[in-house]
């Protein structure tokens, strides 16, 4: 069923499309990977004008990048703010999470004043957030509900 939305699948990251939300399971975050979520990113813009949602979770023991894809990503979120919504799960606890989640908001914050995102600490809680964002495609089945958000989401973060 999502195997034709996997877009990119590797050791660092996979990335599924599915109508206009773009899941990413990280594991860690290169300029192969910036560079990949931008094509992706832009491609899914043409499909769905009025907006994307990138629901991306970060894995336990996903450090944050390094300075240069930090830069990288602050240039895609100017070029794409206010027509994405970023929601990002950290799955980790203690301080490297928090260290994490501190970088992320810099990011977030050099990426401009319209950069619409959300930080989770939980799968669910980035379900909750994503759902109520979700667009059919024309003539698609949808994410309508949250069964099959969760069941995307378990495919992404599938082991390979």
């Amino acid at each position: 069923m999502f195997a034709s939305g996997l877009v990119c699948n590797s050791e660092a990251v996979r990335i599924l499309t599915w109508n206009n939300v773009v899941i990413q399971s990280i594991h860690l975050a290169d300029l192969s990977y910036v560079h990949t979520l931008g094509a992706v990113m832009r491609k899914q813009l043409r499909t769905y004008p009025k907006g994307i949602v990138s629901l991306a979770l970060m894995h336990t023991g996903f450090k944050p990048a390094p300075k240069d894809v930090r830069h990288e990503m602050s240039k895609l979120l100017k070029e794409t703010q206010g027509r994405v919504h970023h929601v990002l799960v950290v799955e980790d606890v203690g301080l490297l999470a928090q260290l994490l989640i501190t970088v992320i908001r810099g990011v977030m914050v050099i990426g401009g004043n319209n950069v619409l995102y959300s930080l989770e600490t939980s799968r669910q809680s980035g379900i909750d957030k994503t759902l109520p964002l979700v667009q059919r495609g024309a003539g698609q089945g949808g994410l309508e509900t949250e069964s099959d958000l969760r069941a995307a989401l378990a495919y992404v973060t599938a082991t390979r």
